[in-house]
């Protein structure tokens, strides 16, 4: 590899500039709690495009991904209307039968804030 045209970071190889044997298309993934802050930091550092490092999530978008924690074989996480929220859903399976009851929902207000309805249901501090 030519110095001048890759930059490694850890395990990870990145082409900043347009290297035919390189290819075009380049896939990743974070996994895990990632402090974005820490992350641009370490990406400005490694000289890589600061237009290129991924944006912060949305508010609702990171509610929606934790949100989905919760969800389980018979937890089904379902979206709310057009209030950017979502709700966990118990389903109940009776022989036959399937009842559903909709447990804790949790959206994101105007002012960017998390509100969980009912405040006080078993997992609304998850």
């Amino acid at each position: 590899m030519d110095d001048k045209t890759t930059t490694k970071v850890t395990s990870v190889v990145a082409v900043t500039k347009n290297v035919p044997e390189a290819g075009v298309i380049s896939w990743w993934t974070l996994s895990g709690s990632v402090n974005a802050d820490a992350l641009r930091a370490a990406w400005t550092t490694a000289g890589l495009d600061p237009k290129l490092c991924p944006d912060n999530p949305s508010p609702e978008n990171a509610l929606h991904r934790a949100v989905k924690e919760l969800g389980e074989r018979r937890k089904l996480v379902r979206p709310l209307g057009k209030s950017k929220g979502w709700s966990v859903v118990d389903e109940l399976a009776s022989g036959d039968n399937l009842d559903y009851v909709q447990g804790v929902s949790a959206k994101v207000d105007i002012a960017g804030r998390v509100t969980i309805e009912p405040a006080d249901h078993p997992r609304a501090a998850e």
